[in-house]
């Protein structure tokens, strides 16, 4: 098994502490702060993608929201509504993902969510689809509408068959124990 010091030694340096110093890694100080940056701006990118807020509030009318929320099978849930913190959020608290939804609809059925992609579409509104929720980076929720299938858990499972079909918010541990 070769040694911490034997390994650098091969790489051409001299090993001290944890870190190689010596030919194989010798750099001045800028050179240093140069790939400090460079590497935190990259982590910062690959696992912040933070999206822009471009807005927390949506340009439209009221009468539009009641008159869509009246076709669903589900609910609207609006920021005044007691279930909103709740129905908001993602699992993870992440700050980079924090969002205010100017309305999360909670579908209970297909036609929902088709209804809920076509009002976004008609009144420009960012649109996030969310299923379980459990997204560190926040890609189920936005600050425009949050389509919620948390409510749609229809199963059906032919174990003779071994196969299952089951709606978008059956989460994982639950189509496990139903089959």
């Amino acid at each position: 098994m070769m040694r911490r010091r034997e390994f650098g030694q091969k790489l051409g340096g001299t090993v001290i502490g944890a870190g190689l110093v010596g030919p194989a890694t010798a750099s001045t100080r800028r050179q240093f702060i140069k790939q400090a940056v460079t590497a935190t701006a990259t982590l910062g990118l690959l696992t912040g993608c933070k999206r822009l807020d471009l807005a927390n509030q949506i340009d439209v009318d009221p009468d539009a929201i009641k008159k869509f929320g009246a076709s669903l099978k589900g609910r609207i849930i609006l920021p005044t509504d007691p279930a909103y913190e709740r129905a908001r959020r993602v699992q993870y608290w992440n700050p980079k993902t924090e969002r205010r939804p100017a309305l999360v609809v909670r579908c209970a059925h297909a036609d929902d969510v088709v209804g809920a992609v076509e009002f976004a579409r008609r009144h420009g509104v960012e649109t996030a689809v969310r299923a379980g929720g459990h997204s560190f980076q926040g890609w189920g929720t936005s600050n425009g509408l949050v389509i919620d299938l948390s409510g749609m858990k229809q199963m059906a499972i032919d174990p003779r068959k071994r196969v299952g079909r089951v709606d978008a918010g059956v989460l994982s541990g639950e189509f496990v124990s139903a089959a």
